[in-house]
């Protein structure tokens, strides 16, 4: 697994699949019912481990799958009108920013699971590692789970994906 949870490969064998075979649907629809089961997860244990004064951060915790830049599955990460939001890796992350993003670098096959919180604040509670919270939750409640979940995920996807070729 790459950093930013890519899971390497996968991409790869769906674009040389025929495109619109039956397949390549098998494969595609496989994976993105396991992108949505990792997301969901993901989210449900960043949500749990959120810091919590009043529970508005947790709450604001979702989770998308874009299949060839098409939202398939999750809710809706709610950011501003114009805003864009961007991963680690400086790409830009909301339903628009995602799909147009993923038909420019990835090509129309690729598959995306996004997971985020809409607040205000979220991203600096994720960060900051001196802040205290005295009420539960701690820092980094998205990525350690993440780092913590990879090899599930994975597992989940190529297991998901086999049985659709098999």
């Amino acid at each position: 697994m790459a950093k930013g949870g890519e899971i390497r490969g996968l991409n790869e064998a769906i674009a040389n699949l025929d495109v619109g075979g039956l397949a390549w649907q098998r494969v595609v629809g496989a994976a993105g019912r396991a992108m949505i089961e990792n997301v969901e997860d993901l989210v449900g244990r960043a949500q749990r481990d959120a810091p919590i004064e009043e529970g508005t951060l947790r709450a604001s915790g979702d989770a998308q799958v874009f299949v060839g830049g098409r939202k398939v599955g999750g809710g809706g990460i709610g950011f501003g009108p114009g805003e864009t939001i961007k991963t680690s890796a400086g790409h830009p992350v909301g339903e628009e920013a995602v799909g147009a993003e993923m038909l420019r670098a990835r090509g129309k096959q690729a598959i995306a699971g996004v997971v985020g919180f809409n607040t205000p604040y979220a991203l600096v509670q994720h960060e900051r590692l001196d802040y205290r919270h005295p009420m539960g939750g701690k820092a980094k409640y998205l990525e350690d789970n993440l780092k913590e979940q990879s090899s599930k995920y994975s597992d989940n996807l190529k297991q998901r994906v086999g049985e659709a070729l098999e």
